[in-house]
């Protein structure tokens, strides 16, 4: 399986928002049918981001 499109989301503090983020970029990649990977980079959060990534 190749993978078609790769998506990089930079993170800083954004342990309330990241689980969200993920949820909405899968539900809209699901719709092309194409083979694709989510990389999240923390960017030195000082918050829970980096454990809900």
């Amino acid at each position: 399986m190749d993978i078609e499109l790769s998506i990089v989301i930079p993170t800083y503090n954004e342990e309330e928002n990241v689980e969200l983020c993920y949820q909405e970029i899968k539900a809209a990649l699901k719709s092309l049918g194409s083979n694709y990977e989510m990389i999240f980079v923390d960017d030195g959060s000082t918050d829970l981001t980096f454990k809900k990534t």
